[in-house]
This record gives structure tokens, C-alpha cells and sequence, in this order.
């Protein structure tokens, strides 16, 4: 049945996939999560209604929706014989999986999820320990994933999927590295400016959702830059299945995923109707997550309860305030024009919120702003010289990109993406603890979200610049700039903006 499970799951998410990609080792890679993503939330609907029905039968409904959503986007209608390897060799990769040795690890985290794993998979009843531990703030995604295992094979079995998620995460960077113009041997260097630092390792066996969302985050940008207004709706299809796993993945994942549809769900590449829909489903993903959530009897004088009734009915009402707006750029032409400025709005009301978080919480934003250059440029936060060299491959790009005009950051909806979530880490740490040092640290955790996207980000900057010129002709050129300013024949850039 595990195996069943696991090859239904990356089935339906190649199919999808496959529409949106040409790829077939994206598709592959991305459908395994995709698809993982919907069996979670088909597990955790049966949790939400208290349906306790056999995991046979969830199965079964499982493989029917996949069929019905693999119908509806018109998959079967471009099937090829050549993809009935794809069922095969994930059937054969499951079964290896259940009779590897163990090989990932746990920590105290980890120990609250899988226990939740274990009490779940009975689908009888909601027992205490699920209810406090979903009100401390661990999501049910990897829970679902952990009842799966516990109901067919051992409970400590399901660590070895981590290891396999974090190789479907570095073959699909590759081939995404491929796909924008690197030869295979730059693609792999590339790769392993992440993969080869210690902290990177370590999520490699670390049971924990890390991984996992920062996958999702990844495709849900790549499948969003790729689409094209007339584009097949499995894009779409997609887009809010990966929604539905991030809403359940993180306590603060509803201010996440509505940051991901405010900057890369745009009216330039989706309709006003795709974009309701897109943000509909995340508003009803994160009432029902959080209205179940907020339905149970907890203790809430507890120190570490991260969600409370206000801060849900907060983040309900953001949600659906979003959507409200989405549907009114249909009907309100000033509006209309203030949504085509998003990203510069966004850019500007994040390095705002930053600067206010300063401003609000000065020690305990000092502390923090300490704690994270300390973990993530002097070694404490084991990422190694991985950060180094992103930020320094990425300023350098961007000090190229402004020497020859070419169009800059502000413009670009992941270097957006990625500000405005180090935003929203700013904004909360003014309500908590400072960050502290060591791996074991929430920010320096998050930063596995922001990795691949910044990566693909990096090198897509570079590959876009025409190194052809000697970078010494750009670099003097930047500094008769800045020494003399812009000679009156010259044309100056379109924008002086980030």
C-alpha cells in the first residue's frame, strides 16, 4: 500500500507537471512533491472531518482525484509510451526505500511530529498531544506523511524519504540550471554551492519540513515565470495544490503563501479569474487549517504557543482581505492600475517594515541581526562560505546589470520574493525571542527556503549578462559614473531604482 501511495503521488504530479514543463526530469522531481503535497491534505481533510475511513480506501480516493485531475488538465490526450517508466521506477524506489537501513535523523522537533504521526494514523480521534503540538506551532504536513508510514511499515521508516526529497530537489536545480543555459558539469558546481556546506547535509537527514517547503517555494516561482497568459490550466492546477502544502507546512505559512501570490501571481501573467481562484484556495486552506487549529481546547497561558484566536483570526482575515482585492482589479480601474505596480510596492513596503522593526524592538532586533550574521557568514550556522558567495555572486550581478542597463532587481519578481520574506523574519522576531546562534536556530533554518530560489536567481543574472566585454570595461566604466557622472551624450538608464 506504501508503495502504492508513493508511485500515485508522483504520478499525478509528473502528469500536471508535464503539462507545464518539457523537462521530464523536472516533472519527475517536482511531480514527487507535488504530489506528496496533495496526499498530505487528502490525510489531513479526513483528520479535519473526522472521517475514519481505512487508508485503503484513502488511497483509492487519492489515485481517483489524481485520474480526475490528470483528465481534466488533458494529460492523456499528450501521453507517451516512453512515460510508462515513470510509475515503474518509482514503484521500484519505494520498495527500496522501506528496506533501506534508516539513514536520516531525528531531533526533539521532529520527535513531537512523529509522535503525532503515530497518534493520527488511527483517524478515531484527536488526542491532546496533537492539539498542543499543532498549537506550538509544528504543522500537520510532515505528521500526515509520518501516519502514512506508521499504519504500513515501521514509524522510523519514513526518515529515508528526507534523504530522497533532497535528491529530487538537487537533480531539478540541475536541470533548471541546464534548462536556462549551463553545461552539466557548471550546473552540478553550481548545486553544490549549497549542497556542500554542512547545514545543507544536515537537512539532508534532518526529519524535519525544511526541505520540503523550500522545494515548493522553488517550483511555485519557476512554474510562475514559465507560464504564459494562454497557457494550459494544469499551471494553475498546480500552483494551488503547492499552495495547500505550504499553507500546512509552517505556523507563519499563510503570511508566506500570500507573499507568493502577491509577487509572483501578477496581472501580467495570470488572469483576474486564475487569480481568484489561486487566492481563494489559499484562503480556504488557511481557515480550515487554522480554524482547526483554533477550535481546540489549549492552555493558552503556555509561553511557547505560537498561535493564538487573535493572531488566526488575523491571518484569516488577511487572506480573504487579499482575495477580496484581486476580485475588485476587475471592477475598479484605479485599483487596477495601483496592482500593476505590485512589485514595486511590495519592495518598497518591505524594506519599510524592516526599517520599523529596528525601530520598534531596537535590542531584540539588534540581538537577532547579530545572531544571523554570526550563523550565517562566520561558520556558527554550519552554512560555510554558502552565503558568501550568493550574496557576493549576486551583488556583483547586479553592479554588471547596472553598468549596461540591463534590467535591474527591482523589477525581478524573485529578488522580491526574496526580500520580502527576509521582511517578514524581521517582523517576526519583534514578537518573540531574539534569534539566537547555532544551527537549531528558526532564521537560520528558514534560509533553506530562500537557497534555491536565490540560486536560480544568481544564476540567471549571470547567464543574462554579456560577459563577451572584459569585466574591467564594465567596472571602469561604473566608476567614470560615479567619479564624473553621466556624460551628456550618454543615454542613462531607464530606472535608478534597487
Amino acid at each position: 500500500m506504501i508503495a502504492f501511495v508513493f508511485t500515485a503521488s508522483l504520478c499525478v504530479g509528473y502528469a500536471l507537471l508535464r503539462l507545464v514543463w518539457q523537462e521530464r526530469l523536472m516533472a519527475a522531481c517536482g511531480g514527487l512533491i507535488l504530489g506528496t503535497a496533495l496526499w498530505a491534505w487528502i490525510l489531513f481533510a479526513m483528520l479535519l472531518f473526522g472521517i475514519a475511513a481505512p487508508f485503503t480506501a484513502a488511497g483509492i480516493a487519492f489515485a481517483s482525484l489524481g485520474a480526475a485531475l490528470i483528465v481534466a488538465s488533458g494529460f492523456h490526450k499528450r501521453f507517451e509510451a516512453a512515460e510508462l517508466l515513470v510509475p515503474l521506477l518509482s514503484w521500484l524506489v519505494a520498495l527500496a526505500l522501506f528496506h533501506l537501513p534508516v539513514v536520516a535523523t531525528t531531533s526533539g522537533d521532529a520527535g513531537y511530529m512523529i509522535m503525532m504521526g503515530v497518534d493520527t494514523c488511527r483517524f478515531d480521534t484527536i488526542p491532546a498531544d496533537i492539539r498542543r503540538t499543532l498549537m506550538y506551532g509544528y504543522p500537520p504536513l510532515i505528521p500526515m506523511l509520518q501516519a502514512t508510514a506508521c499504519k504500513f511499515t515501521s514509524a522510523n521508516q519514513l526518515v529515508n524519504f528526507i534523504p530522497l526529497f533532497a535528491i529530487a530537489q538537487l537533480l531539478f536545480l540541475i536541470a533548471l540550471l541546464q534548462r536556462i543555459g549551463y553545461a552539466l558539469i557548471a550546473a552540478v558546481l553550481g548545486c553544490l554551492i549549497i549542497f556542500s556546506s554542512t547545514s545543507a547535509m544536515i537537512h539532508v537527514v534532518y526529519f524535519n519540513h525544511h526541505l520540503l517547503l523550500g522545494f515548493m517555494i522553488l517550483m511555485f516561482a519557476v512554474i510562475t515565470q514559465d507560464r504564459k497568459p494562454d497557457q494550459d490550466k494544469a499551471s494553475v492546477l498546480a500552483l494551488l495544490i503547492l499552495l495547500f502544502g505550504i499553507d500546512i507546512g509552517r505556523a507563519e505559512a499563510a503570511l508566506v503563501s500570500l507573499i507568493l501570490l502577491v509577487v509572483l501571481i501578477r496581472h501580467d501573467n495570470f488572469s483576474v479569474r486564475e487569480r481568484l481562484t489561486l487566492a481563494l484556495g489559499n484562503a480556504v486552506a488557511v481557515t480550515l487549517y487554522l480554524g482547526f487549529v483554533a477550535s481546540m481546547e489549549v492552555d493558552t497561558s503556555i509561553r511557547l504557543i505560537i498561535l493564538n484566536r487573535f493572531s488566526i483570526a488575523v491571518l484569516i482575515a488577511i487572506t480573504w482581505a487579499y482575495a477580496g482585492y484581486v476580485a475588485l482589479t476587475h471592477y475598479s480601474a484605479q485599483i487596477a492600475r495601483l496592482d500593476r505596480s505590485t512589485l514595486a510596492i511590495t519592495l518598497c513596503l518591505s524594506v519599510v517594515a524592516m526599517g520599523l522593526a529596528v525601530l520598534v524592538a531596537p535590542i531584540r532586533l539588534t540581538q537577532s541581526l547579530a545572531a544571523i550574521f554570526t550563523n550565517t557568514f562566520l561558520l556558527v550556522g554550519f552554512w560555510g562560505f554558502t552565503w558568501w558567495i550568493l550574496v557576493g555572486a549576486l551583488v556583483i550581478a547586479w553592479r554588471l546589470a547596472r553598468a549596461r542597463s540591463a534590467p535591474l532587481l527591482s523589477s525581478d519578481p524573485r529578488f522580491v520574493l526574496i526580500v520580502s520574506m527576509l521582511a517578514l523574519m524581521m517582523l517576526l522576531a519583534v514578537g518573540r525571542d531574539p534569534y539566537r546562534l547555532g544551527f537549531g536556530d528558526t532564521f537560520n533554518r528558514f534560509l533553506a527556503h530562500l537557497a534555491p530560489v536565490w540560486l536560480w536567481l544568481v544564476a540567471d543574472l549571470w547567464r543574462r549578462i554579456d560577459l563577451d566585454r572584459p569585466v574591467s570595461s564594465l567596472l571602469s566604466k561604473s566608476a567614470g559614473q560615479i567619479g564624473h557622472g553621466t556624460p551628456s551624450h550618454a543615454k542613462p538608464p531607464a530606472s535608478e531604482s534597487v
